[in-house]
Formats: structure tokens, sequence, C-alpha cells
């Protein structure tokens, strides 16, 4: 998957996470798109919304980031997509052409 976002503009993820206990939490794990693989990854909670939903705004700085999301219930069991995650991550990049075509 991946996000297309203006300059300056933050990634905004709804996300759903149930499982046979509550959710604990939800994270979303980002780094910058060109930095190398062994940089750590950045967290930021998602706050819930309403039943099984999670929303919240993700920062994006060019040329974009690579991100996954992490739920968590409160029996400790964890769930990470995408499938794959540290090897594979959704990425959010940012595209100055959106900006010319919305004028």
């Amino acid at each position: 998957v991946r996000d297309i976002v203006r300059p300056g503009e933050p990634l905004v993820l709804e996300v759903r996470a149930a499982g046979p206990a509550p959710i604990a939490q939800v994270v979303v794990r980002t780094r910058p798109l060109d930095a190398p693989t062994q940089t750590s990854w950045d967290t930021h909670p998602l706050p819930h919304l309403r039943r099984a939903v999670y929303r919240g705004r993700v920062p994006v700085v060019a040329p974009g980031i690579a991100y996954m999301v992490e739920a968590t219930d409160q029996a400790g069991t964890t769930a990470c997509a995408p499938p794959g995650w540290p090897d594979l991550a959704y990425t959010g990049i940012v595209c100055e052409a959106l900006l010319m075509s919305n004028q």
C-alpha cells in the first residue's frame, strides 16, 4: 500500500482492530522512507474513536515514511500489519504534484 500526502500534511490513518480479548492499544510505527534499515521506528499511538475503530494523524516529511500498524489486546497478544513486518512496510510519500493539480 502506498499513500500520498501533500507537503506539510500528516497521513491520516483509520484502523479497525478487534480480537478475542479487548484491544489495549493500537500504534503506528514509522521511520523516514530513505532511512537505513537499521534505523529505529518511532511510535505514534492511535486514539480509540469508537467500537473497533482507531484514528490518528502521523507526520510525514519528504520524501515520505515507511510505516506499520500494531494492535495489542489486553491478554498481551500483538498483531501487525502488513504481514511480514519489519521486512515489509506500508509507505506514505510526499508529492508536490498534488498541489499543482488542485489549483
